[in-house]
Parts: structure tokens; sequence; C-alpha cells
């Protein structure tokens, strides 16, 4: 703490939050990261609509700074605001899934040719995997492509997908940032680096990385390499794709249940806005699955035997929720992220 750095609160997605110190050497190199990433350049103009507290709105604004590049910073998420910045001088956008969410939804009949016109070269989506409905959506509405940047208030940003890349693949959140070294590990031992494809545990090492947490806690490296929870692969390509959470895991009679395979799979259901897949203790010793989710139309759901059927179509059987319950809203942090932590009753 001596050289000075800065202190981020970790959202806590899946339980209690941390206090997140990182140094100013670290914070140096995730913006070099960034900008070289990106290719931010002094005559950029980056729409800065997340919150600037959070680890991806600290990232944007240091390198936009480093790079030279405007920063135009959105005091609240506006929709039609957000939308006539990036129609009229915008050049870059950082954002998140329920921004894009709602600017695909936003009213273009005024600018039915803005993609041609626009100065806006690349939008890219964090915090959350960005759905393939709403990467359809803003393409079809905006005429865009949208990109993917993966990282972690420890960490800061470490990989991208640029849409405009040869490797760009819509489901992969790109490949590593330079600097950036990252290997998939078996959960169970962190020795063994998994083959190319093979599911495992996200390890990285980067000159980015947390000095530690507070109060006084070191980080646990395993052989220098900072565990992120993440489950996901390294393709051939050398692309890495998020697959789960290691902690999310749930546990039906000796079965993993990835609550993301269910999610993707309850999410096409034509009622289904949104949703979130947690466990449900049934006690000590039982564990089953429980869906949280928003109806598209709240004045008309749809009813649970609707839903336990069309998933039974889809899934094995263990991975079945026991139950669906609608709620109007998920709960998120100021970054869109959704507070699982909230929905299994912890912090």
């Amino acid at each position: 703490m001596s050289t000075g750095g800065v202190v981020l609160l970790s959202s806590g997605t899946t339980g209690a939050s941390k206090l997140v110190v990182r140094s100013l050497a670290a914070l140096s190199a995730d913006a070099r990261q960034v900008v070289e990433a990106l290719a931010l350049r002094r005559d950029d103009s980056v729409a800065a609509a997340m919150p600037l507290c959070h680890s991806y709105g600290v990232d944007m604004m240091v390198a936009a700074l480093l790079a030279g590049a405007a920063l135009h910073v959105h005091s609240r998420f506006d929709p039609a605001a957000l939308a006539a910045d990036l129609r009229t001088g915008a050049t870059v956008f950082p954002g998140v899934p329920f921004m894009y969410e709602a600017l695909a939804r936003a009213d273009h009949t005024s600018t039915t040719a803005s993609s041609g016109s626009m100065a806006l070269r690349l939008a890219f989506s964090a915090g959350t995997p960005l759905h393939p409905r709403i990467a359809r959506e803003m393409q079809r509405v905006w005429g865009l492509r949208i990109g993917q940047l993966y990282g972690l208030s420890e960490l800061g940003s470490v990989t991208f997908n640029n849409p405009d890349s040869s490797k760009f693949d819509s489901a992969s959140v790109g490949v590593p940032m330079r600097g950036v070294e990252i290997r998939i590990v078996d959960p169970d031992d962190s020795a063994r680096v998994m083959e190319s494809g093979v599911e495992g545990h996200v390890a990285i090492r980067a000159r980015s990385m947390l000095s530690g947490y507070m109060p006084a806690e070191a980080p646990v490296l395993v052989h220098g390499f900072f565990p992120t929870g993440d489950l996901g692969k390294i393709d051939a390509a050398g692309r890495l794709y998020i697959t789960g959470r290691l902690k999310l895991l749930i546990d039906v009679g000796g079965l993993k249940v990835n609550p993301l395979d269910v999610e993707a799979v309850l999410a096409t259901h034509p009622d289904v806005a949104e949703c979130v897949v947690v466990p449900l203790v049934v006690s000590d010793t039982v564990m089953r699955v429980r869906a949280v989710y928003v109806a598209s139309d709240p004045l008309n759901p749809p009813r649970e035997s609707e839903l336990r059927a069309f998933m039974k179509e889809r899934v094995s059987a263990f991975k079945v929720p026991r139950v669906f319950e609608r709620v109007e809203v998920l709960p998120r942090s100021a970054s869109g992220k959704v507070l699982r932590g909230q929905l299994m009753g912890e912090g």
C-alpha cells in the first residue's frame, strides 16, 4: 500500500463481497493491456455508461486516459441518451448485457440507416455472458457485432473477443491480452493442466494481478496463477470459453449440474425473459435445482407445469428444476451482474 493503489469492491456474485487491493503498477499494466487489445487511439471517444467505481469502469477510464482518448461519462444509464451518444459521436462502447438489451429495444425509426453513418467502430460486453439472443438483436437493429471482454476485480481485463478478428466466435470471451497467461487446470488437482478443449478451472497470471484483499489477506495463488473460480476451456485457436462457475455446481445425488447449462435451455422458452438457476436445499444431504425467472409478459406468465414439461423434453431428469419461481426482477450489481448469492439467501 505504500506505493499507492486502488481498493475495489468485488460484486459478491456468489456470496459475500470482498475489498480487492490493486497497485498502481497493476493498474498501469491493465491499462496498457486494454489499450493494445482495443487499439484505443487519441481520436476515440469512449461512451462510459457503466459505474466508474466498478473494476470494468476503472479499466476503461484508465485505458482511455492512457490512450489520450475522450471519455464521455453518463451519470446514469438512460437508454435514449446513450443511443443518441452512440449515433452521434462515440467510437467505442464498453457495455454490459442489460444495456445492449435496452438498446436493441430502443426506437430507431428516425435513424434507419444509422449503422452506416455512425462513428461507432467497436462495441463489446463484459460482466456476465452476453446471451446470443441479445447479440442477434443488436446486429439486426444496429448492424453491430458485439465483442466480449473478460475480466475480474482481482485481475482487471484479461481477454478480448474482437468482433473484427478472424478468430471471432460470439460464444467465446476471446484470446488473452498481451502479458496474460491462462491455463485450464483440473478442479481437483491444480497441478494438472488440462488439454485443449477440455473443461476445467480457469487460472490466470498477469502483471495486472491484485496485491491482496482488505483487511490484510494475501491472494491464494497456485504456482503463481490466480484461481478465478470460473470453469472454462481453451480451443486450438487459443480462445477462452467460460462454461460455468466452480462454486455454482449443484450436486444432485452425486451428479453435478452446471446452472449455466440449465439456464441456457430455459431461456429459450418464449415466455421466459431471463432466468437464474440456483440450488434448492431439501435437507442436510439432499439438494435439487431451483429456477428463478422473469416472465416475458408479467400479466400472462407461463404455468409451472408448462415450464417443467418444456425442460423434461430438453435436459436430463436430474437437471430439471424442482421449483420454478417467478420474480419481477432479478437482483443485480451496479454493473448488471446477477447477484446469485442473494437468490441463495447469502450475503
